[in-house]
């Protein structure tokens, strides 16, 4: 596991809109950076890699668990 760092908010906000499939052009149009920018956060040694997988980790449960309650309310 990395070393959480205390991210900046454009930080969190990229990484939120990654998870929602933007491409990088439009996250940095967004946050008004420039592409290589967004691309360095994400790539495998970049500040954002790790934090992105364990949100998207995180999402994913969130998401099971929510179905999983849908599912034993009909059953």
């Amino acid at each position: 596991m990395p070393k959480l760092k205390r991210l900046k908010d454009i930080h969190w906000q990229a990484i939120e809109m990654k998870w929602k499939g933007y491409g990088y052009q439009e996250i940095a149009d967004r946050l008004g950076v420039s592409i290589d920018t967004v691309k360095s956060w994400f790539r495998q040694s970049g500040l954002l890699r790790e934090h992105y997988k364990d949100y998207a980790e995180d999402q994913c449960i969130k998401f099971r668990r929510k179905m999983r309650e849908k599912y034993t309310k009909w059953h």
